[in-house]
């Protein structure tokens, strides 16, 4: 099966990361896609963009660079990037992650010997800012029906090592934009309401950089008043997770305003 790979960069990216993450997405890779769409969402960095135009040229594949000229947000950003998806198989990627080899192998392997399944992660383990590993494996649940019942507490995939069925869009629409950093959240709850089917491949597949100021940069006071609302007025009753669910949702709202170092070892304890 052929894979479109969809990665969006923005202006805090680095030329390093980028490299490491391209480089792992074709060269590295058991399986190499046939598409891959890097969109630029608003301006970045010249050594990047530089960078990017000369690395399409070294790929024998079809690279697309897609500038965005002021960013509009990640989701606008990645569904611009659907709309220029050629194949069946649509691969998410983030611009500072780390594929491993069998990533897409395994990936498309199960999602061809489970035709009933629309999108397939995977467990991730996460590196520093030096790539080093700080933790090997976060491990996501496998069947359709543990990912709905984990999705009531914690998201049900790692985003950035997904991979779709062009039906997964087709059925529950684009990445929805009502919360800002909260697109994948709101993508599931689509997804499962919609007919979707989940699944995560058993293995590790990727490797998340998660930087020293990981837990600062998700203190977003307006964005988290607006995902516990949603949770509780729309996720919650549609998923029928009741009053637990409720719960899930102020603690993870109430987790948001902790100090770093303690949300860094809740989050390792999860």
């Amino acid at each position: 099966m052929s894979i479109s790979v969809i990665i969006s960069a923005y202006i805090n990216c680095t030329k390093s990361n980028i490299s490491k993450a391209l480089h792992s997405v074709f060269y590295e890779q058991k399986l190499k896609p046939r598409q891959i769409i890097l969109v630029l969402d608003g301006p970045v960095q010249k050594e990047l963009f530089d960078f990017v135009f000369a690395f399409q040229k070294k790929v024998d594949c079809d690279m697309l660079i897609h500038q965005i000229p002021e960013s509009k947000g990640f989701a606008n950003a990645l569904n611009q990037g659907l709309e220029l998806c050629k194949y069946e198989y649509i691969a998410r990627m983030d611009s500072d992650d780390i594929c491993l080899s069998n990533r897409f192998h395994d990936q498309v392997e199960y999602l061809s010997n489970n035709p009933n399944v629309d999108v397939v992660g995977s467990w991730i383990s996460e590196i520093d800012e030096n790539d080093n590993i700080i933790r090997d494996i976060v491990k996501y649940p496998e069947t359709h029906e543990q990912c709905r019942a984990s999705f009531m507490c914690r998201s049900p995939l790692a985003h950035p090592a997904t991979m779709f069925k062009a039906s997964f869009f087709k059925k529950s629409g684009n990445y929805p934009t009502k919360i800002l950093l909260a697109e994948d959240a709101l993508l599931w709850h689509q997804g499962f309401m919609n007919g979707c089917v989940f699944a995560n491949v058993q293995k590790v597949c990727l490797k998340f950089r998660r930087a020293s100021d990981f837990y600062r940069k998700r203190r977003n006071v307006k964005k988290s008043f607006k995902l516990l609302w949603y949770r509780i007025s729309s996720i919650n009753p549609s998923m029928k997770y009741g009053f637990r669910g409720h719960i899930c949702a102020v603690l993870s709202f109430a987790m948001h305003f902790l100090p770093s170092f303690v949300k860094k070892i809740l989050y390792d304890n999860r």
